[in-house]
């Protein structure tokens, strides 16, 4: 699915800076990726593949997080802040 270079997701985190722990970052993301390819193998070929201790854990933790972002707003936002950056590429 994703294949993100830890340099490159180091290099975004600091773009938008995020300076603090961007190796924990990248980890937690790398396993929120593996647990994500499980679940779609088990979709794509109809198979119970279970999830390890950790992951298990992981994912406990993981939905304890309180997220206030809203990806309805998210996406406005971005389409407000970006709707004219193609226009003034070209021009």
């Amino acid at each position: 699915m994703l294949n993100l270079p830890k340099r490159s997701f180091v290099n975004i985190l600091h773009d938008n800076g995020i300076l603090e722990d961007a190796d924990r970052l990248y980890h937690r993301l790398t396993k929120l990726e593996r647990i994500n390819q499980k679940i779609v193998f088990n979709q794509l070929y109809d198979s119970r593949i279970g999830f390890l201790k950790g992951e298990i854990e992981f994912l406990r933790e993981f939905s304890k997080i309180k997220s206030r972002m809203s990806c309805i707003n998210e996406a406005k936002s971005i389409v407000n802040v970006s709707k004219n950056l193609k226009v003034t590429d070209y021009l």
